[in-house]
């Protein structure tokens, strides 16, 4: 850092002139407006079918769900303990999201399972317009602007995670983080106290929703002050903002540590671990590799790092190596951002180069105009229909996250809560990618209000849990195709006793279900030791004997 002076202005004043230039012309508003509008009608409709082919919400929530309910039934004073999954979790999770639900619900009488629905719907739609306000701060020009809202909109990263039943808490505070940042660029440009204060009223807002995403602010903020100001005065100015949030937000952390000290927080931040060759691998693909409707804003993000680095303009390519190296465990979330940024600038570059009368760099002419002349409007059609059916191929392809408990594993969990005892332990197996697609073993505990053994979801709030249920979800999982055998040897050694066995294949509905899910079930049905006690088109569940 250095000394404020007029010269250390004037360095940052150069400094940041890519980002505060305004294009050649800022054009009609109302085109502006339009694109803007188009590309929040296209995002909500991608995002729209995934929630809406589904009855129930998608993928995870089921803690969220116990979680509502019990705030609710506490007269909505905050509980120490959730009763989810009877493991004795503390209740840390950040509850505004609860509270707004719960609200919801309790007064207006809106169902539950529809809050989880359509609540992260709204909020994900609603940070498209959210996402043009912060290019507007970054990008140089309405077409890059413009251009990256239409990307964020179609990119699957901008929506997977927070369209889920987990959505809840994940989708408002994406869309408060996104207007924080806002806010910050506007008060490191500007240096107005306004824009300080919404700046402030957004992270805390964010803090209170998904702690998560407090350090995606944290990073970010600290990213920006170091590459555009490092004044003391500002940095002075930011610590005292920090300290307001601070301040806001502690009546829910002093409730928390009060009761459980700081192990909640510290348990639930070592999870998801940190190797060195899962962000180079990101970076090389711009997260593009398991995700085609990503392959194409990958390769664009990526040219757009050349094409800025010819401007020497570093500011979003260094940005992405924070994230990405620093904040590992959520890069392919919050990575969209910068990735639809850079994308921005070279397709602007490439349908500038389409345009064959070079209106582009015309003074006189508009950018939303260059947008509607008839080649760069067929080829920027042809790109948003080739990403809408990329979209939707993840989820006819059956390789999306974006899937659902289907309804008979719904009608085995609530015979489950009417004829089995309280007490009853369960081992649920529906041998899932990875347990942050276990939609069936997250929801069970919510549903049949039973204890699930294999459960990771929540074990992130106790010191080491997740990661030793994790293990153990994988090793019972490995033994699908080996069998009954290889499923108690792992029992045996892994000391887990438990009273019924659950197997779903959780097959979705126009497909035909396999008599078993894996050879562990096709063994146990022919053992003495297991005894059929309920069976549906896609769920057996059996009672151990022995």
């Amino acid at each position: 850092m250095h000394r404020e002076s007029d010269n250390s202005e004037i360095r940052m004043d150069k400094k940041m002139a890519p980002l505060m230039k305004k294009g050649a012309q800022t054009g009609n508003t109302d085109q502006t407006a339009g694109f803007v509008l188009l590309a929040t009608v296209l995002g909500g409709l991608i995002c729209g079918f995934f929630v809406f082919q589904a009855d129930f919400p998608l993928n995870d929530g089921g803690m969220f769900y116990t979680m509502v309910q019990d705030l609710q039934r506490n007269h909505f004073i905050l509980p120490a303990l959730t009763t989810y999954n009877y493991s004795a979790i503390p209740f840390a999770y950040p509850p505004l999201a609860f509270y707004l639900t719960a609200f919801l619900n309790s007064f207006f009488h809106i169902e539950l399972l529809q809050l989880f629905r359509y609540l992260p719907l709204i909020f994900c739609i609603a940070s498209i317009p959210a996402f043009y306000l912060l290019s507007t701060q970054i990008l140089a020009g309405k077409g890059q602007q413009i251009l990256a809202t239409f990307l964020y909109a179609v990119s699957p990263a901008a929506y997977t995670w927070q369209i889920m039943g987990g959505g809840l808490t994940r989708s408002p505070a994406w869309f408060f983080s996104v207007l924080g940042l806002f806010f910050f660029l506007k008060y490191i440009k500007m240096k107005r106290v306004s824009h300080l204060v919404w700046m402030g009223v957004f992270t805390a807002l964010t803090a209170l929703t998904h702690l998560e995403m407090v350090w995606f602010l944290a990073l970010t903020y600290l990213t920006v002050y170091l590459y555009f100001d490092r004044t003391w005065k500002s940095l002075l100015t930011l610590g005292v903002t920090a300290m307001a949030i601070l301040a806001v937000i502690s009546p829910w952390l002093v409730a928390v540590i009060r009761t459980h000290g700081l192990s909640p927080f510290q348990a639930a931040f070592s999870t998801g671990g940190f190797t060195l060759t899962s962000p180079i691998a990101f970076l090389l693909s711009m997260g593009g590799v398991d995700k085609m409707s990503l392959a194409f804003i990958s390769l664009l993000a990526i040219l757009g790092i050349f094409l800025q680095a010819r401007q020497k303009e570093w500011f979003l390519f260094l940005w992405l190596l924070v994230l990405v190296f620093l904040d590992p465990r959520s890069s392919q979330r919050i990575a969209a951002i910068p990735i639809a940024l850079l994308a921005a600038v070279s397709l602007w570059a490439f349908l500038k180069w389409i345009d064959k009368n070079k209106t582009a760099v015309d003074e006189t002419v508009s950018d939303q105009t260059v947008l509607l002349k008839r080649p760069v409007a067929v080829t920027l059609l042809a790109i948003l229909i080739y990403a809408l059916f990329l979209n939707l191929y993840l989820f006819y392809a059956g390789i999306s996250y974006l899937q659902t408990v289907n309804l008979e594993n719904r009608q085995a969990m609530a015979w489950v809560k009417e004829n089995t005892p309280a007490d009853s332990r369960f081992v649920v197996l529906d041998f899932p990618y990875g347990w942050f697609s276990d939609s069936v073993a997250e929801w069970f505990p919510a549903l049949a209000e039973r204890q699930s053994l294999l459960t990771v979801q929540a074990q992130e709030w106790l010191p080491g849990s997740a990661s030793q249920v994790s293990t153990q979800l994988s090793a019972a999982t490995n033994c699908k195709l080996e069998g009954l055998a290889c499923f108690e040897k792992w029992q045996a050694k892994s000391h887990t006793e438990f009273d019924y066995l659950y197997f779903s294949s959780n097959t979705r509905s126009d497909y035909l279900a396999p008599q078993y899910s894996s050879v562990i079930e096709a063994q146990a049905s022919a053992s003495a030791n297991y005894q059929l006690v309920f069976s549906n088109a896609d769920v057996r569940i059996y009672q151990v004997l022995k």
